[in-house]
């Protein structure tokens, strides 16, 4: 039940919601080339859902649940590892997902047809070199890692929409392993970036021009100790 400050606002029962469902479509690839160095998955594939469940903002800051009627996600993921030379590792990743609402029940309230879901970027990508050279003192590594989420919009606290722009992060490993042992020198979020991970959800309403965003942490810099356990 909703306080009286939000008679008149959202459906007659907004505690009733129905399932969701939804099909998947999908074709792709996968293959290995120049004896093994190169491995490559392509995929594309197109999804439908039905009675999508997403959270709604009311003007009186309340949320509800209510279905969204259906969407369409249609997009493609590539990905390949590479063994270039003895030692060197890449992997590089990306997918594309066009997701929009598509039909809106009669009586929801802040969903349109054509509307992007809420919180999906269309690009992502990722890149991850590893390089190893043996030593006296076990297997010496350098591990970085890129990734990079593109623009979304979140319907979270702002029924209009509220941009949410791309953002790139660098996590850096320096270390060494020997047997089941592994010591590294880490830093996350290397170029100490303020990346935008999304809106959280407001209890209540939100301090104007005082937007609730979820920040990536800043730049970490540790140690790290992993032990692998045999199952022999």
């Amino acid at each position: 039940m909703l306080p009286p400050i939000c008679d008149g606002e959202g459906p007659a029962n907004p505690g009733s919601f129905h399932s969701d469902s939804l099909w998947s479509y999908e074709i792709g690839s996968k293959d290995t080339l120049f004896g093994g160095r190169v491995k490559t998955r392509v995929a594309a594939y197109r999804i439908d859902w039905k009675n999508i469940q997403q959270s709604v903002l009311l003007a009186c800051s309340f949320s509800i649940t209510e279905n969204a009627g259906a969407a369409t996600s249609t997009g493609a993921e590539v990905e390949a590892d590479i063994a270039p030379m003895r030692g060197l590792n890449l992997s590089f990743g990306a997918g594309y997902d066009n997701a929009k609402i598509t039909s809106v029940p009669a009586g929801a309230t802040g969903f349109v047809v054509g509307q992007p879901l809420n919180g999906v970027p269309k690009l992502t990508v990722s890149l991850l070199g590893e390089y190893t050279v043996p030593t006296a003192f076990g297997d010496s590594f350098v591990r970085a890692q890129y990734s990079f989420t593109g623009r979304s919009v979140s319907y979270s606290n702002d029924p209009t929409g509220r941009e949410r722009s791309p953002y790139s992060l660098v996590d850096l490993h320096v270390g060494v392993t020997r047997g089941p042992l592994q010591a590294s020198l880490f830093a996350k979020n290397l170029l100490d970036k303020r990346a935008n991970l999304g809106d959280e959800q407001s209890e209540i309403a939100e301090i104007p021009g005082r937007a609730r965003w979820l920040i990536a942490q800043p730049r970490t810099v540790g140690i790290e100790l992993r032990y692998g356990f045999s199952d022999r």
